[in-house]
């Protein structure tokens, strides 16, 4: 018997997500993911992104920010993953809206399993995605 499936790979990495709401009867109040890819037809590459207020029609001054050292590797991955992902189907125009800032550095900061930390650095700015009191790993 073939164990093997035979065909492409898209992009193989990590890619955590970070859902906040203010009142938890209602709506996400911000959208985050990070994206760590190890390899893709756009090469290697990080990314972290912000929506706040992600179903709002009007963005207002809330956040709409795309932090990457890959601009290619991150627009494909908005493109033909992140607005396809549940959540982000109704947000369509805060992703039509992002701000997509090309060559931050990354790093992660942890002490697991207390928190691990992915941090952007980009133009004097910094973005910091933190998850907290992490369970036991599995596969």
């Amino acid at each position: 018997m073939d164990y093997v499936r035979k065909g492409k790979v898209d992009w193989t990495g990590d890619n955590p997500p970070l859902y906040l709401k203010t009142d938890p009867d209602g709506d996400w109040s911000t959208l985050a993911l990070f994206f760590r890819i190890n390899g893709s037809d756009h090469g290697r590459g990080n990314m972290i992104l912000v929506l706040q207020d992600p179903y709002a029609g009007q963005a207002g001054d809330a956040v709409r920010l795309c932090v990457t050292d890959n601009a290619p590797l991150a627009r494909y991955l908005i493109d033909d993953f992140v607005r396809c992902f549940g959540l982000f189907r109704p947000a369509q125009k805060a992703l039509d809206a992002l701000e997509i800032v090309d060559g931050a550095t990354f790093g992660t900061r942890a002490d697991y399993p207390r928190h691990v930390t992915e941090v952007a650095e980009f133009g004097g700015r910094k973005v910091e995605l933190r998850w907290n009191d992490l369970g036991e790993m599995f596969a």
